[in-house]
């Protein structure tokens, strides 16, 4: 008797472990951990990480657990399925990798990145492109591309030497000098002249510095005499006030003119009618020698643009469609993870 109660005991303590809920299987998804169970189960379920905190809930009312995975959650740490008592519920493995999770992810970077320069890439091969086709136009419009290639152009027809009053430096020097004593003469003539009008310096003014702006070969125009008249005005009119002094003071300022044109009118005489002339029809012949060749080089050196060009935009081309390919092969390997189901891989006690 002693004995079949035993036996019936053990018995008991089978069927009450027969009726506990366990794990039939378990698989891992992109998204999701499944756990197949022998029996439904109300209770709820906790996927945790390896600090424990809790990362998806889920109950077997339907036989299975079906924890969601976050997509700020690392999938290369540790994790654990804990019961409604904290406890392992996946005896055979206890802590276990999301390699699935983990491997798409690093394939969504590594997709991004590869999408990331196939775009640059585009971008540049356009650029160079464009570069090359603005070049090819102002190619084009060089006169020195003839035929696809650059040719030194036909020079333009130069100017004739200008005749000048004086053909040499010291004779422009003498003839100088004998206009400067000229200017001298009318000087003095102004000085006696505004003496005789009582140094009315509204008409005197006008009329010396005209006489010297000729003499030293500058424009005289209508304004300038307005211009002269109303300094001759102030002059007189400032006289008025300050007297005799005033009056001393505009004719030394006659003859501080007078002494300066004196100086440099040989000089000035030179340069306004020999050095000028000759150094601007210098210029021009050079500028149009030198502009065949420089229209050349202009030339050789779009060509050499265009080449860069071209170049650059093929390499930035073979290198897109490089990286195109590998998008092509790592599409391919995510749409396999995608629909692939694997088992939890163990990462130990």
């Amino acid at each position: 008797m002693q004995t079949m109660k035993i036996i019936f005991f053990f018995c008991f303590i089978a069927v009450l472990a027969g009726c506990a809920t366990k794990p039939i299987s378990s698989f891992q998804t992109i998204s999701d951990v499944q756990i197949s169970l022998n029996d439904s189960d109300e209770d709820q379920y906790r996927l945790v990480d390896k600090e424990r905190r809790t990362v998806s809930i889920s109950n077997g009312k339907n036989k299975i657990l079906n924890f969601q995975i976050p997509k700020d959650i690392p999938g290369d740490q540790c994790f654990s399925v804990l019961d409604k008592n904290d406890k392992n519920f996946l005896t055979d493995k206890p802590r276990f990798h999301l390699s699935l999770v983990h491997e798409y992810r690093d394939l969504i970077l590594k997709q991004k990145l590869i999408e990331g320069r196939v775009d640059w890439h585009t971008k540049e091969e356009q650029k160079y492109r464009k570069l090359h086709s603005e070049t090819l136009d102002a190619l084009s419009s060089n006169r020195a591309f003839i035929n696809n290639s650059c040719y030194l152009p036909k020079q333009g027809e130069l100017p004739d030497k200008p005749l000048t009053v004086c053909d040499s430096h010291d004779n422009c020097l003498e003839k100088g000098r004998e206009e400067c004593k000229k200017a001298s003469i009318i000087m003095k003539i102004c000085t006696i002249f505004s003496g005789a009008i009582g140094g009315n310096q509204l008409f005197a003014r006008p009329l010396c510095m005209g006489l010297i702006k000729r003499m030293t070969d500058k424009d005289y125009e209508i304004r300038d005499v307005f211009d002269e008249g109303f300094q001759g005005l102030k002059t007189d009119f400032l006289r008025t006030f300050f007297g005799a002094p005033y009056t001393l003071y505009n004719i030394s300022e006659y003859i501080d003119k007078f002494d300066e044109t004196i100086t440099h009118c040989s000089n000035n005489f030179v340069e306004t009618n020999f050095y000028d002339p000759i150094n601007r029809w210098k210029n021009t012949v050079s500028r149009i020698e030198a502009e065949p060749y420089e229209t050349r080089n202009a030339c050789l050196s779009l060509e050499n643009d265009i080449q860069q060009y071209i170049q650059k935009s093929r390499y930035h081309e073979n290198i897109k469609k490089s990286e195109i390919n590998k998008l092509g092969l790592l599409n391919i390997e995510i749409d396999y993870i995608v629909n692939k189901k694997s088992e939890l891989t163990s990462c130990g006690q």
